[in-house]
């Protein structure tokens, strides 16, 4: 099945209305847990109240952060995953984590984070590539998002 592109940017906006106003990014060493609905990861490093609007509206089907994100480590560890969750802590988002180059679903220059550091995602791109099931196409959506993430 294939989508329009303004049935994908509406996909991804929905991202942004179900996180809300205060939306939260935690970054964890644990593992990127089975689905959003498992418990959260072992290992809570850094915790990031994100602002009030924190995603431009989707375009190109490309959903991307609207100014830098930053908050202070309180914990030291390796970053693995994150999740993004709405203000009552319910996440909606969740990935993976790796050095910048790396392949990760967000990639972050230093993943070695230690507390009483400040943390910066200066960008974070979502794209919304429609229901993916096969190996090409999930191919073809790294090398999307690593030309995204270069640009």
């Amino acid at each position: 099945m294939k989508y329009s592109e303004k049935i994908r940017n509406a996909r991804l906006n929905v991202v942004t209305d179900t996180i809300g106003p205060a939306a939260i990014l935690r970054i964890y060493s644990g593992p990127v847990p089975s689905s959003c609905d498992a418990a959260n990861p072992s290992g809570l490093l850094v915790e990031i109240e994100l602002p009030h609007r924190p995603f431009n509206l989707a375009d190109g089907a490309k959903l991307m952060i609207s100014e830098p994100w930053s908050g202070w480590a309180h914990a030291d560890g390796i970053a693995k995953s994150f999740r993004l969750s709405d203000y009552m802590g319910a996440p909606h988002v969740q990935g993976t984590i790796s050095k910048t180059g790396g392949g990760g679903d967000m990639e972050l220059d230093i993943i070695d984070i230690h507390a009483g550091q400040k943390v910066v995602i200066g960008a974070m791109t979502l794209v919304e590539f429609g229901d993916v099931d096969d190996e090409e196409a999930r191919s073809e959506m790294r090398r999307v998002k690593r030309a995204l993430e270069e640009a």
